[in-house]
This record gives structure tokens, C-alpha cells and sequence, in this order.
């Protein structure tokens, strides 16, 4: 997911960056497969509208199987509090 957002935002012509800015692995001990990760997806840029658009692009690739792995691996976007909407 994380070389994901990048290749997202690269993918469209324009100065816009799209970025994990942190990761909450679960358990974070070494060695053993972690059972939860939560992000963030920070997409910026000085237009409005190329945020919307990436955001657009981001939740379709999300939604689609592009994530979905033969183990049950499931993508769940969650609603950041200080966020005012998933994009």
C-alpha cells in the first residue's frame, strides 16, 4: 500500500505528492506477522480539485482488488478524527 500512494500521485502529470506520513504496526514486535496496521495518506497539492482527483484515485485502487491477498489481508480505510472525510 505504501509504494502504492506514491505511484498513485506519480502517475498523474502535475507537481501533487502523495505520501505515508506513519505507521502503527500491531504487534510491533519482530519477527511475527503483524495482526493490524493503520497509515496515513497525506495528498497535497496547491490545487483543490488535483487533491479531490487523487483522493478519487486513491479510494478506487482501494476498493478495488488490487490489495486483496490469497491469506484474507483486508484493506479498511478508518475516518481520522482531526479529518474531516475520506478521500
Amino acid at each position: 500500500m505504501v509504494e502504492a500512494v506514491n505511484e498513485i500521485a506519480r502517475a498523474e502529470s502535475g507537481r501533487q505528492v502523495a505520501t505515508v506520513g506513519k505507521l502503527e504496526v500491531r504487534p510491533n514486535a519482530p519477527n511475527v506477522i503483524p495482526g493490524l496496521v493503520r497509515h496515513t495518506v497525506d495528498i497535497r497539492d496547491l490545487s483543490p480539485e488535483n487533491v479531490e482527483k487523487l483522493g478519487t484515485v486513491n479510494r478506487q485502487a482501494r476498493e478495488s482488488d488490487r490489495f486483496e491477498q490469497p491469506d484474507g489481508t483486508k484493506y479498511s480505510p478508518i475516518l481520522n478524527p482531526h479529518q474531516s472525510k475520506i478521500i
